[in-house]
């Protein structure tokens, strides 16, 4: 906890937190709207577990390409 409070002392850490927290909030919603359609579709909350699963496994294994994508180009290409 020590790192952290030496962290949060510095203003930018904070404002970026802030500025970071709703995209964290909006791709949160991804996985809740995938679990919520994938069980009143099917009527399994396994299966539901599952498609959550399978959404993250791909979110994984694209990550480094994402990244790769967004260093050439930037964000406003892939936008």
């Amino acid at each position: 906890m020590k790192r952290y409070k030496e962290l949060f002392s510095f203003p930018q850490v904070i404002t970026l937190g802030i500025a970071a927290f709703p995209a964290r909030l909006a791709y949160g919603m991804i996985g809740l709207g995938i679990f919520f359609k994938a069980e009143q579709s099917t009527g399994s909350f396994a299966i539901a577990g599952f498609a959550i699963g399978l959404n993250s496994l791909a979110g994984a294994v694209t990550a480094g390409i994402r990244g790769s994508v967004m260093d050439r180009w930037g964000q406003k290409w892939p936008l």
